[in-house]
């Protein structure tokens, strides 16, 4: 790539802008073996219900933290919970099984143990902690009891993280370095090397950095991939080679190729996909946000997260990786995303303008 060329990709980089260069040095395409498949709104199974119940409630106005907007939420073994969200978010906070504030872990800064903005935290199998540092480009690993353990610099923000069962890291994130730039999933070293890029050519209307997107969920050797934006569902290996392709033809979901969200409070709000889940079974959960139904113009449609996520619902669909779709349910409340454990997190903001999170499970269940 000429030096022009990577000095208009820096520059878009720094101002967040969403524009393609495609480089002709970008890593090799893995061989594509999959073939696409279409799942329409009808569910196959007659039979199956999605049940949620309430398992625990975190965020109280006594404690000493306050939960900051749509949080990032992790259950660990014993019962408890770690929690974070973007915006101010500088420390990591922890609940025990009741609900109860325990400690607040980090600090503001850029040292060991501290954070500018942390985006999300996952969980690794030990019950130690990745948290995803935005503002400054940086992944933190924390013990299981909140320690800080080592951290590594990022050339592109970072967006989602799975961790396979071989201990294999992949993370999502538009990079924009000639080596990798237009691919959106990242297989990277222990410390944050990228040693390949793969997920096929990314095309970035400009300003619609949300096209570009991945969100990851992981089992096994495998990991699953979607687009904000577009209900299509991709399985990956390690390597790059997409193994399958899910087409969802939703009534709730139209099809566009824009990210396309709500710049106005007269026009509601896009569907979206949050997250995904894949549960021992290999069955997909999807979680996305639809504007609520009867949803009508109104100045009130627009401000902070308690008006914007006050006037969506949340849609979960459960599909079989052969393409089929078992249960699709809406739920008149807005979740934030799964948990590396399936549990799900839902949050609202009390009169008081305080942030509760219920934690919530979901079952499939066939009567």
């Amino acid at each position: 790539m000429s030096r022009p060329c990577l000095r208009a990709v820096h520059l878009a980089s720094r101002l967040g802008l969403g524009v393609l260069f495609v480089s002709r040095f970008s890593s090799p395409m893995a061989p594509d073996s999959s073939q696409s498949l279409v799942i329409r709104d009808s569910p196959v199974c007659s039979s199956c219900q999605l049940v949620i119940e309430q398992v625990a409630r975190l965020g109280r106005p006594t404690d000493l933290q306050l939960i900051v907007d749509r949080p990032s939420v992790q259950g660990l073994a014993n019962g408890s919970y770690a929690v974070s969200g973007p915006g101010s978010s500088t420390a990591v906070m922890r609940f025990d099984s009741a609900g109860r504030f325990v400690e607040a872990v980090g600090r503001s800064g850029d040292g060991p143990g501290e954070f500018r903005t942390i985006s999300k935290i996952f969980r690794l199998g030990d019950d130690s902690l990745i948290v995803v540092d935005l503002g400054s480009r940086r992944v933190s690993v924390l013990d299981s009891r909140g320690r800080y353990q080592r951290s590594f610099a990022m050339p592109f923000p970072l967006q989602d993280v799975a961790i396979l069962a071989s201990g294999t890291w992949l993370v999502s994130g538009l990079a924009y370095d000639e080596d990798h730039i237009g691919l959106p999933i990242h297989r990277i070293s222990s410390s944050g090397e990228v040693l390949q890029s793969f997920g096929g050519k990314v095309i970035v209307a400009e300003g619609r950095m949300a096209s570009a997107q991945r969100i990851l969920a992981a089992r096994q050797e495998r990991v699953w991939t979607a687009s904000p934006v577009k209900y299509e569902l991709e399985a990956w290996t390690p390597t790059g080679e997409r193994r399958t392709h899910l087409i969802r033809q939703a009534g709730w979901f139209p099809s566009r190729d824009f990210d396309g969200s709500r710049t106005h409070w007269s026009i509601p709000i896009h569907p979206r996909l949050r997250d995904l889940f894949v549960d021992q079974a290999g069955l997909l959960w999807v979680m996305g946000t639809v504007a609520k139904e009867g949803w009508q113009p109104s100045p009130t449609n627009w401000g902070g997260i308690e008006l914007e996520d006050g006037n969506l619902d949340t849609v979960l669909e459960v599909i079989d990786p052969s393409g089929q779709l078992l249960v699709s349910r809406r739920f008149p409340w807005v979740a934030t995303g799964f948990t590396d454990e399936g549990l799900i997190s839902s949050f609202s903001v009390t009169p008081d303008d305080i942030i509760e999170v219920r934690i919530l499970r979901a079952r499939l269940t066939r009567n």
